[in-house]
């Protein structure tokens, strides 16, 4: 889309602009909201820009509830969408990743990264998982009909929210620069 590298760079040059250099991410606030972390309001800007009739709405398009005392980031129609980066260090508990760390200590970095993705990639089936049994038993039959997307980079939100739902979305690349890299 012609425009759209000003439109992605003035979702965070406007009078709500968010410093994404921090980490860890703390609490934000966007348009009086208050998000678990800046990538939840950077991916509201997106989804206000290009999702078609997209609106930050509490309880219905932002911060769902889906019961057992969780709630779903994203609401787009019948799809919900959580983005839920995995940091080793913030998923397992510090016992667990100082073992890991430990156990990793002399290997081939080749042999750490594929250890780290299996770890990354357990960690994310079984957020997913939680995710999708307290919606698959909520009372509301209007939640337990939805689909559960679990984006869990700047790179899978891109291809699996904004490509999937999105309307002239800007290039991918643009997108992925105004997230935090972890």
């Amino acid at each position: 889309m012609k425009g759209s590298t000003s439109l992605v760079l003035s979702l965070l040059t406007t009078g709500d602009t968010i410093d994404i250099k921090s980490f860890p991410q703390k609490t934000t606030y966007y348009k009086g909201i208050k998000f678990a972390s800046k990538s939840e309001v950077i991916c509201a800007k997106f989804l206000e820009a290009f999702v078609p009739g997209w609106e930050l709405d509490v309880g219905k398009t932002y911060a769902v509830h889906i019961g057992h005392g969780k709630y779903c980031d994203f609401r787009i129609k019948d799809t919900l969408f959580e983005y839920h980066p995995i940091v080793l260090p913030l998923e397992l508990s510090k016992g667990a990743y100082k073992m890991l760390t430990h156990a990793l200590k002399g290997l081939p970095i080749k042999n750490k990264d594929k250890i780290k993705a299996a770890f990354k990639k357990h960690c994310k089936e079984e957020y997913w998982r939680k995710r999708h049994f307290s919606i698959r038993v909520n009372h509301d039959k209007d939640i337990q009909e939805c689909s559960l997307i679990l984006a869990d980079s700047a790179e899978s939100f891109y291809d699996e929210i904004l490509v999937k739902f999105g309307k002239n979305i800007p290039k991918k690349e643009e997108v992925i620069k105004t997230f935090p890299r972890y």
